[in-house]
Parts: structure tokens; sequence; C-alpha cells
């Protein structure tokens, strides 16, 4: 609308912005939790996997935390320190979505923090991160990303061709990883 009140964010207080973001989050949680019990009464309401800094923020994650089941999030990290920043809340985390990857086969690895030396590799520092993650009073379990790998050719549209499989293309499981994560 060009005739709305432009807002300069980088002039509202710091406190009154977070407050804002709190209250947005509750309510939107609230309308979206209550549209779903009408029609689905006696499932989990776990949120909505977000991303802890990446176009989000605690203030989102929590501002809405009482309408949720659990806090739901995605974290590519080999460190489980974010728990910290939810566990004042008392409310279950999942970690939805995150892999270890490396460059073999072709294909690349997503990030340096969940970047490995080997297909064993992996599977050590699925190990490390699940034991740590389970330190946490608020973590109740996790989500591994993704059963096969992705096309060395990459997906449509960004071309991402990650090493992030169980499994490789040809249905053949990366068992030097699988042991390990069985064990665990």
């Amino acid at each position: 609308d060009p005739t709305a009140t432009k807002i300069d964010v980088n002039r509202v207080p710091a406190g009154d912005l977070s407050a804002f973001i709190k209250l947005a989050s509750d309510r939107y949680y609230a309308a979206v939790r209550q549209a779903i019990r009408e029609e689905d009464p006696h499932h989990l309401f776990l949120g909505s996997a977000l991303v802890p800094g990446w176009r989000s923020s605690t203030e989102w994650i929590v501002g809405g935390a009482e309408h949720l089941d659990a806090i739901s999030l995605d974290v590519y990290s080999d460190s489980a320190a974010y728990l910290a920043d939810f566990e004042p809340y008392d409310k279950p985390v999942l970690n939805l979505e995150y892999s270890f990857t490396c460059h073999e086969r072709g294909m690349r690895a997503i990030n340096t923090a969940v970047k490995c030396t080997s297909v064993a590799n992996r599977g050590e520092k699925y190990r490390s991160f699940l034991q740590e993650q389970a330190k946490s009073p608020v973590f109740v379990g996790s989500g591994w990303f993704v059963y096969y790998d992705q096309a060395v050719t990459g997906r449509p549209g960004d071309g991402e061709n990650y090493n992030f499989g169980l499994l490789n293309q040809q249905d053949q499981p990366y068992t030097e990883m699988t042991d390990i994560m069985r064990e665990t």
C-alpha cells in the first residue's frame, strides 16, 4: 500500500521489536493450532521446523511455544550448543533435519560444520552429535536428512547435489556409516 507509513526498523527499540516478534509468533501459532485441532484434535503439533538464525529468530521460534507440543528445528551443525537457547522454555525439542556430508562420489558437502572426511567419519559425527544432543533435558529426538544421496547432476532449479544419504542412488547403504548409526 503506497499510503502506508513505512517503519524504519533500525529506529525501533530492540525490546519493542523483540516483543512484537514474540506476539506475532504467539498469534500465528495459536491460529494454526486452532485450525489443526478443529480438523485433527488427536495429533501432536510440532510447529515449523525452523533453522535458528536463518530467516528466523529465537523470539519467533519460542514466541508461540505454549501452543506447540514440541519445538521443531533443522540444525545443520556438529554442535549441540543450540539447545541451551531452548532449555529455559522447558518444551521438548526435536532436530528434524540434519546430515553430515563429504566430497565423495562426485558430490559436495553442504557446509563446514557438517563436512566429513569419509563415509565412516559421517557415522562418527552422527554418534557424537546425537550423544551431545541427548545430554540436554529438552532434546527428545531427531531425524536424518535424507534417505538417498542427491543426484550427482543436481536437483532442478539450484543444482544441489549433496552426499546426504544413508544409501547411494544405486540403493546401496553406506555401511561404514549406517553400522555406527545402528550401534548408536
